[in-house]
Formats: C-alpha cells, structure tokens, sequence
C-alpha cells in the first residue's frame, strides 16, 4: 500500500474515534451485551476503552505493533477486571463488542469518503496483530491475577490450621479468625464434662475421691475402722 494511501485510512480512523457519540454508543452496547460488565461504571469502561483506542490508533499511524507501554497498560487493565471478579472470557467479550462496533462506523465512513475497501481490510489486518498481542498480555495478567488471589487464600487456610494445630493461645485466636469459635466452645465443654466423673447428674458417695483405689472403694476410711475398734 502506498504511503498516502496508508494515511488516509488511519485518518479516517481517527476521525471515526473522535465522533462524540463513539464512546458512549460502545459503552452502552457493550454493558447491554456482556452481563458481567453490565454492573461496572460507564466510566470505567469508558475510560479503558478510549485508552486502548487511542493505542491502536498509534499503532496503526506508525504500522507497528504494540509498545511495552502499551501491554502494560492491557496488564493493568487485566488485574483491575480479575480484581472487579470480572471473567476474562467477559473482559474479551467486551472488547469484541467495540471492535465490532468501531470497524463498522469506519466501513460506513470509507464508503462515504472513497476509500476502498482493500485498503481498510490492509489497515485492519495490523490492527488484529495488534490486538492479538493486547489479548494475550490480557489473559496472561488477568490469570496470574486469579492464581495470586487463589494462592493468597491457600496460605492463609494453612497457616490458620498450623496454629490450631499448635494449641494454647494461637489455637484459640486462631479459630477466632476462621469463624470456629463456637464449636471450639462446644468441644471444650465436652471435654470438661468427660474430665468430671460426676458431670453425668449421678453424686459420688460421701468421702469418695472418684479415684480407683482402695480409698474411693465407697467404704469406711482407716481412721474411722480404728475409732470403731476402741470403742469396742
């Protein structure tokens, strides 16, 4: 493709992205399409999505692919979504729907202008290497997002078992903080009650020490068999 050729498609790329309607137009179609954004911020999504456009526009003005920069911006993006419990599969979803909604004004606009419509497809062919490497830096951000907040979770549940495990103190502030409180409480009652030979509501008889030996056998102690004996 010719220099100038080149130009005046990403020129009229950027004139598509600049119409005001543009963003809030995408905005509202992909909030009504994908669900699970549905719940974010318009400007939230709004914000991103002019973000990336104004990125791929770049890219396409310089015929490159994109910058560190650029998929470090995507990365970010990719932990704040995984972070909002936005699924990846919605965070591409999402996407797709402004793309889809972004080419279709400039096939509109190509037609309008004269522009052929080989050399739009040449445009939009770096834009899709463009955006494959944006997807993949996405994917690969929101998934060691995920595993971080997975694996956050497995250390906390083994170091709390570790100080139950441990007894005293630590076991109990430890159940504290798993929410076990209460059946701590229940199973320290029940060991007391086993602890406790008279816990069954039966009374021991008197003078016995609920010991096994001779002196808990329920009869007469030493010093009273004696007294016995000197008074006959």
């Amino acid at each position: 493709m010719r220099h100038e050729d080149w130009d005046s498609v990403v020129d009229l790329m950027e004139r598509v992205v600049g119409e005001d309607d543009l963003l809030p137009s995408v905005v509202s179609g992909v909030r009504t399409t994908v669900r699970e954004v549905a719940g974010l911020a318009p400007a939230d999504i709004a914000g991103h999505t002019r973000a990336l456009l104004a990125a791929a526009t770049r890219a396409l003005a310089a015929r490159r692919g994109p910058t560190e920069t650029e998929l470090s911006f995507v990365a970010e993006l990719g932990h704040t979504r995984a972070r909002q419990g936005v699924p990846i599969e919605a965070v591409l979803g999402a996407i797709h729907v402004a793309e889809r909604a972004i080419w279709s004004r400039a096939r509109e606009a190509a037609a309008v202008a004269g522009i052929e419509a080989h050399l739009l497809l040449d445009v939009r062919e770096l834009y899709d290497d463009w955006a494959e490497a944006v997807r993949a830096r996405l994917i690969q951000a929101h998934r060691a997002a995920g595993t971080g907040r997975a694996t956050g979770a497995e250390d906390r549940d083994l170091t709390i078992l570790r100080r139950l495990l441990e007894g005293g103190s630590a076991a109990a502030l430890a159940a504290a903080e798993a929410g076990l409180t209460a059946d701590r409480r229940r199973g320290e009652h029940g060991a007391e009650d086993r602890a406790d030979p008279g816990a069954d509501g039966h009374q021991l008889p008197e003078g016995s020490s609920g010991t096994s030996g001779k002196a808990g056998s329920g009869g007469p102690s030493p010093a009273r068999a004696a007294s016995t004996r000197e008074r006959m």
